[in-house]
């Protein structure tokens, strides 16, 4: 708003740091490739209809939309958290690992079919914000680490695309999380030092405060809080401090 009339400004790239595709595909049974008229008219788009909720996300209307790169998550969630979603949960880390490599093959399956381009390294990264195609680029993020049976199985979720770690939800064998305080654990510690030495970026979303102070003294690397609101404006545990929101800023 300029002098009391809207101003018009281009976009001239969308990006968006936080879709659940693969767990909304494999767990709820969303068909992604739908138009989202489509999608909202199909036996998920009406189940979720009766919950009150709203598809908004296909990939055609990502491609529409001209989104060129979007954080596509590996998502599970445990019997035993704070609270749920609607959809499958697991019972052991052998369960979340399984739950989180589908997730992560999901992508790679929709890569192969020519549905999206997975962003794993710079130059993959440029083609994407290029526009030189209308798919879009998806880089895998974990969200919670729970998949994440020991550290030494970091190299190979790497290798096959996993770019960026947040270490919570709720509460994991890693962290405190929403609705579930408290520090690191001497997993999340050994977590953080191996994704520093690896050169992945860590997600400090969903992370509970004393969580998220350990973490930025332990972890030198690049961070992000991929999707949060300020605790200012909505006051739960959810969402970041004034402070916490300068912490990140002051890592550039």
């Amino acid at each position: 708003m300029v002098h009391g009339r809207w101003s018009v400004v281009e976009i001239s790239m969308l990006i968006d740091a936080h879709l659940d595709l693969a767990f909304n595909a494999l767990g709820m049974g969303a068909d992604l490739t739908l138009p989202l008229a489509a999608l909202r008219d199909s036996p998920y788009g009406r189940e979720a209809a009766a919950r009150g909720e709203t598809p908004t996300v296909s990939l055609p209307a990502l491609r529409e939309a001209g989104v060129r790169v979007a954080f596509g998550t590996i998502f599970v969630q445990s019997d035993t958290q704070a609270f749920h979603l609607v959809g499958p949960t697991y019972h052991t880390p052998d369960e979340a690992n399984a739950q989180g490599w589908a997730q992560l093959r999901f992508y790679q399956a929709l890569a192969a079919a020519g549905e999206i381009r997975l962003v794993t390294d710079r130059a993959s990264l440029d083609r994407a914000l290029g526009g030189d195609s209308p798919l879009p680029g998806i880089v895998p993020l974990m969200e919670g680490a729970d998949p994440i049976r020991d550290i030494r199985e970091l190299e190979s979720w790497i290798a096959a695309g996993l770019r960026i770690i947040g270490p919570a939800w709720t509460r994991t064998r890693y962290s405190g999380g929403t609705g579930a305080p408290g520090p690191l654990t001497p997993l999340g510690r050994d977590l953080l030092r191996e994704m520093d030495r690896l050169g992945l970026a860590l997600d400090v979303s969903h992370l509970a405060d004393e969580s998220f102070a350990e973490a930025l003294r332990l972890f030198r690397g690049p961070l992000i809080a991929s999707h949060a609101n300020c605790r200012a404006l909505v006051p739960t545990d959810r969402h970041l401090t004034d402070d916490m929101i300068r912490a990140i800023v002051e890592r550039d």
